[in-house]
């Protein structure tokens, strides 16, 4: 993993400011022309959402990937917890070289990876990927995905989704308050069709040890494509290596 070139000035949040020992767990958070969803994406890893975990647990890395818009530097510097962003400028459409760059930043010893900025997380993902690394030496966690509205995504257009329909459903769903209410108004991905126990083509929130991932070499950059795809590529990668699949 490195950090390679191009790399613009980071910022931290104000609660990295004085942060204690290193963090337990590390989140790595990919984003490309995220404005609009980014910042419910950080709601749903503030400190006063996840439940089971104290802000100096964990910590949020944020990479950019060269968006052609620039994201609200006064939000993310407002964030409640340990959070730290990074820019990159002239990235290519992959998300694999952010990715990694991210992933060499990370101190903790459990490293999740949500290559997709537009995913809100529930209330619990932080607290059992801790507790679900007790079970096995070198763990493989992710969850299953869900979609917000009544079907997936490639077939919302067919129902009439949009953006101002998915704002209102948030926006009237209190997920906020509650973010169990999300799973009231989604369905489960393409990804995760065969249910909460049946295997995933994909994962956006892939969770190991840091020592893993460096074993791993990170992600691959030989994926130039645009998208997360690279996360189907790690996980193969990891389960050929013998891992527990949680």
């Amino acid at each position: 993993m490195t950090n390679g070139p191009n790399a613009a000035a980071d910022l931290e949040s104000a609660g990295a400011a004085g942060r204690g020992p290193r963090p337990a767990v590390s989140i790595v958070l990919v984003a490309y022309d995220m404005a609009r969803e980014l910042p419910r994406t950080l709601y749903s890893l503030r400190p006063s959402y996840q439940l089971g975990v104290d802000a100096d647990d964990y910590e949020v890395i944020v990479v950019d990937n060269g968006s052609p818009r620039p994201l609200d530097h006064a939000e993310l510097r407002s964030f409640p917890g340990c959070l730290r962003f990074i820019r990159l400028d002239g990235a290519s459409p992959s998300p694999a070289r952010a990715a990694n760059h991210g992933l060499a930043l990370a101190q903790g010893d459990l490293v999740g990876l949500m290559i997709d900025g537009a995913r809100l997380a529930s209330p619990g993902l932080l607290s059992t990927a801790r507790r679900a690394a007790l079970l096995a030496d070198q763990p493989v966690i992710t969850c299953p995905a869900f979609h917000l509205g009544t079907t997936v995504h490639k077939r919302a257009a067919e129902v009439g989704y949009s953006r101002e329909v998915e704002d209102e459903l948030l926006a009237t769903s209190g997920w906020e308050a509650d973010g169990y209410r999300l799973f009231e108004v989604s369905t489960l991905s393409g990804s995760s069709a065969r249910g909460l126990f049946g295997p995933m083509g994909e994962s956006n929130s892939l969770f190991m040890r840091r020592s893993t991932w460096e074993g791993l070499g990170g992600v691959d950059e030989r994926f130039t494509l645009p998208g997360g795809g690279l996360a189907t590529t790690t996980c193969s990668s990891a389960h050929a290596r013998s891992m527990t699949r949680l």
